[in-house]
């Protein structure tokens, strides 16, 4: 435990949820790092069915601080139920105490200095958000994803995806949640982080990048809900983006026309799976849902110029040519990423 006059600077959040194969890496890439005093670790188990648990406590029993004998305070705390991601989030930032929070995917792992780097960061620039870039981890190959910018500026936050939008490679002043009251949607468990980076981004007087990819984004991981997208999930979404509409015009945005159009493609984005995703592809849904967005395609420049173009083919009464644009761009990626 941590001294009161000795308080966590950093509070690492870790949910646990049907990750035996990766959570031991992912546990020894936080123990592990070069930055040890002043940081707590927060792992919530949502009643996971596998052998996650066991994992993490073998990993615990080896783990003995650095050299100069310091040691990170480690909390575990257990769900009686199974209540998914959102709510494990609220539950570890409930018991969060540290001066800044970042969250690590359980089946992802970090940079030996990512805590050191990105605090450092924080004490140099006063940012309440610290954001860096991440690496993609497929089974043969890795990607990077880069910030195209320094420091965000209002109009980033057209852009929806998981490089700015995910909570795990941003390290966040705890008091930006709570002086704002912002949570986690109990029940959206997809796009969940977007409805909460979208929120703390807009509230955040500045938001700095390290241009390093200090976190490792596991693309491996089949049974993940990101990999797993479903009808639910979608809809999960489309939810998001309504909950998001309403935050906007509470804070007397409805007028301003670039947060109109970040509200525009915020709805956009969220039902694209209805067309982009062939398993669960329905086009008449998708042109039924937040209709007023079909209309300003061209102007989401967060979308490639190709994508842009394909979706307006859907949207004027192609659908059939947009669906097998779609499903061979994806075939060619996947051959690329074989």
């Amino acid at each position: 435990m941590f001294e009161e006059s000795n308080h966590p600077k950093i509070s690492v959040l870790i949910p646990v949820y049907n990750v035996e194969k990766y959570v031991r890496r992912c546990l020894f890439s936080v123990l592990n790092q070069t930055m040890q005093e002043g940081v707590e670790v927060i792992i919530v188990n949502d009643c996971t069915p596998d052998h996650s648990m066991e994992e993490i406590f073998e990993a615990l029993r080896a783990y003995s601080g650095n050299e100069r004998g310091e040691k990170m305070s480690v909390r575990v705390v257990n769900h009686d139920t199974n209540h998914g991601l959102a709510v494990v989030r609220n539950t570890a930032m409930n018991y969060a105490t540290g001066d800044y929070v970042i969250h690590v995917d359980s089946d992802d792992w970090i940079e030996p200095d990512m805590l050191e780097k990105l605090y450092a960061c924080a004490m140099d620039t006063k940012a309440d958000i610290v954001c860096c870039n991440i690496s993609l981890e497929y089974k043969s190959r890795q990607e990077n994803l880069c910030y195209p910018y320094k420091e965000e500026q209002y109009k980033d936050l057209l852009y929806i995806d998981v490089l700015r939008c995910s909570v795990w490679n941003k390290l966040i002043k705890r008091n930006l949640y709570v002086n704002n009251k912002i949570s986690f949607f109990p029940g959206l468990n997809m796009w969940e982080d977007v409805s909460v980076t979208c929120r703390l981004r807009y509230f955040s007087q500045r938001t700095v990048v390290v241009p390093e990819a200090l976190y490792h984004y596991n693309k491996q991981n089949t049974s993940s809900t990101v990999s797993q997208l479903s009808r639910r999930n979608i809809d999960e979404q489309i939810r998001c983006a309504s909950i998001l509409e309403d935050f906007f015009k509470k804070q007397g945005k409805s007028e301003d026309t670039e947060f109109a159009l970040i509200v525009l493609y915020i709805k956009f984005e969220s039902k694209r799976g209805l067309i982009w995703n062939a398993a669960n592809r329905d086009v008449k849904a998708w042109k039924a849902t937040y209709p007023e967005t079909n209309k300003c395609i061209w102007s989401y420049k967060a979308l490639s110029k190709s994508i842009r173009l394909t979706l307006i083919l859907a949207a004027i009464g192609f659908p059939k040519l947009a669906c097998w644009l779609i499903d061979w761009n994806h075939k060619r990626r996947m051959r690329d990423l074989l």
